[in-house]
């Protein structure tokens, strides 16, 4: 990588030639061979695979790590995962009435593998084993398993909180009747949202509790305030459902947000909305609901209604974009409402009849015209999302497992990650995919950026996932996941070896240990291990946060000092020479002076003008670029 860097350098400092167009494509690497039935998704280095009718499970070198025996197998998070067993049970048995009923029993596979019966208090203060039931009334297990995971040490399953021992954690509620208490929604930042029945005179209660079963926030009785479900905490917004039976017992109300003093920011009139399974709402700062009519739109953290409720369909925002249906055709969004065209693989628009949310840059799509399913890229090119050559070589299974032809259903939309299921002659196996995006148009950002900002890319320093929303400003997650991209660029090793040779410790053990209540994000985890950003103190990072330009300027030095140990001592005589001094350096705070100085000494950062470095005040993705690739270059030319 060094050498490739360094060319870079060379060829930038030769010549100022406007940035060359590469081609987007991609690279595919066979990593399971396709010998399965089906297989689920790798997540948590594990994939589900099933082989002779039942469910087992490998690792990334396909070794069999569990072996199959499962009639429903559930993704791996946290170093546990959820597996069921079927069973059938007839009843009068030889008469006219007989009849069979089939339920599954429910385990948990613990961090050492061993099967776990789940038992749960159910209907009373008895615990019993946890069955799923297989009737009409229930979803298929696939689909209500869908979010059964463990998140920050919790695990959800059918609407009981578990540990990873597979012990359920039951809400310490004294001097109060109650007849079941339900998991609402994921454990985020170790809050648990629950729901308890029957807690006063027959009326309900929202309540928030910790991992040991402590109450830590009580939501006021349903009778009193009509509030039925809360999630928990994401972005200082509390997701909640208000409403009531009125005298003909018809429902009347809806969802909305409250800030964290039950104040609604968000009114409670739609009708449902999206949301990631982590527990996320407001992706990318948009929360995308519907109203009555089923219509889709999206709203911000104020309620302010950013894209009109006009959609028949409208995935959850990633990467500034979402997928969207209008008049029976896919398309894409930004966070302005602008409308993209899926590309078609022969260039100009496709009509597509479906397609899923970006991840890392790429996004599928399905033409049923032409019986294709293949890759776009969030780099917009006239108002068209580019097809990526290639892509449309997977079976369209692998994009869209459940999709039902010709219909609206799509089942789980899949996002294309760097490890994807693969179908050849029936059968299933994974593969690595790696993506290369086109560059950007010039009009995606600034002129004044954009040659620095290619460079950074073709450098290989900017991964897909940041590739766009150029002009906004960056969040101290994104601007993580950059630092700790360079850092890996320019040493040639991978953030764990970087982490492991910083620490003694594994990424992975670094994350499992929870240093932050509001992110398990192993880029703002690795950041903070090599020193080079921290949180706010009590468990608190505020990912979604912005930062200021003296803010950027400190996590810039730190980032330099973390890749390079005496990178200040070899930048001294560049220092002293500079000698910057800025108009309103009295506003700087003590922990930026150094930082600024030394990165203003090195043409990292500028000015804004008259001598001003304005250091409160935002910055943005294309600034954070140009100054990460600025960076590289005063390291790579010292080492020189």
């Amino acid at each position: 990588m060094r050498k490739i860097l360094s060319a870079i350098l060379a060829a930038s400092m030769l010549m100022a030639a406007a940035p060359s167009a590469l081609a987007a494509s991609f690279e595919i690497e066979p990593l399971v061979t396709p010998t399965y039935e089906r297989v689920g998704n790798f997540s948590d280095g594990r994939a589900a695979v099933k082989q002779n009718g039942k469910w087992g499970y490998i690792d990334e070198t396909g070794k069999m790590v569990v072996k199959p025996k499962y009639d429903w197998a559930g993704p791996y998070s946290e170093g546990v995962t959820v597996v069921a067993q079927l069973q059938s049970e007839t009843y009068q048995e030889g008469t006219e009435y007989e009849y069979t009923m089939e339920r599954y029993e429910l385990y948990l596979l613990d961090e050492n593998d061993a099967e776990v019966r789940l038992y749960a208090d159910q209907y009373d203060e008895n615990d019993a084993p946890l069955d799923y039931s297989v009737d009409e009334f229930t979803a298929p297990i696939e689909q209500a398993g869908f979010s059964w995971f463990c998140q920050d040490g919790v695990v959800f399953v059918d609407g009981h909180p578990f540990t990873k021992a597979g012990k359920e954690i039951k809400a310490k509620i004294t001097d109060e009747y109650v007849q079941t208490c339900t998991m609402t929604g994921p454990c985020v930042g170790g809050v648990i949202p629950m729901y308890a029945d029957s807690i006063k005179e027959g009326a309900g209660q929202a309540f928030f509790m910790d991992a040991s079963g402590n109450i830590t926030r009580r939501f006021p009785i349903y009778r009193e305030s009509n509030i039925t479900c809360v999630y928990a905490p994401e972005q200082d917004r509390i997701v909640a459902q208000k409403g009531a039976y009125d005298d003909e017992w018809n429902w009347v109300g809806g969802w909305g947000a409250m800030d964290l003093n039950g104040n609604w920011v968000v009114q409670p009139v739609y009708d449902g909305f999206r949301y990631l399974m982590s527990g996320r709402f407001f992706c990318d700062g948009l929360w995308t609901v519907y109203n009555t009519q089923g219509r889709y739109g999206a709203v911000d953290k104020n309620g302010k209604v950013v894209i009109p409720l006009q959609y028949e369909f409208m995935s959850s925002f990633t990467e500034g974009m979402c997928a969207a249906k209008k008049n029976g055709k896919m398309c894409y969004l930004d966070l302005s409402g602008k409308t993209y065209q899926p590309g078609a693989l022969g260039g100009g628009e496709a009509k597509a009849d479906a397609a899923s949310q970006f991840n890392g840059g790429v996004a599928p799509v399905y033409v049923g015209a032409d019986g294709q399913a293949y890759c776009v890229q969030n780099v917009p090119k006239n108002g068209v999302l580019p097809a990526i050559s290639g892509t449309q070589n997977l079976a369209r299974e692998v994009y869209f497992p459940d999709y039902v032809e010709g219909s609206n259903e799509y089942g789980t939309l899949s996002a294309v990650g760097n490890i994807i299921a693969i179908k050849e002659n029936g059968k299933w196996g994974f593969s690595k995919l790696t993506f290369h995006l086109d560059l950007p148009d010039e009009s995606a950002m600034d002129k004044w950026a954009y040659d620095e900002v290619c460079k950074a890319i073709e450098a290989g320093l900017v991964p897909n996932t940041l590739q766009n929303q150029y002009r906004s400003n960056i969040t101290r997650a994104d601007f993580a996941l950059l630092l700790t991209e360079v850092a890996s660029a320019i040493t040639e090793k991978d953030i764990e070896t970087l982490v492991k040779s910083t620490t003694g410790k594994e990424l992975d053990e670094l994350v499992a240990a929870h240093p932050f209540t509001d992110t398990r994000s192993e880029a703002v985890v690795a950041a903070n291990a090599l020193g080079i950003l921290n949180g706010y103190g009590n468990g608190k990072f505020g990912p979604y946060d912005t930062i200021s330009r003296q803010d950027a300027a400190t996590m810039l030095l730190r980032a330099a000092t973390a890749i390079k140990a005496d990178a200040l001592e070899g930048w001294g005589d560049k220092i002293a020479a500079a000698n910057v001094q800025f108009a309103d350096g009295a506003a700087f705070s003590g922990y930026a002076k150094q930082a600024i100085e030394v990165m203003a000494a090195l043409d990292v950062m500028k000015g804004t003008g008259n001598n001003r470095f304005a250091p409160k005040e935002t910055y943005t993705r294309q600034q954070s670029f140009m100054t990460v690739y600025r960076l590289m270059t005063q390291i790579l030319d010292e080492a020189a």
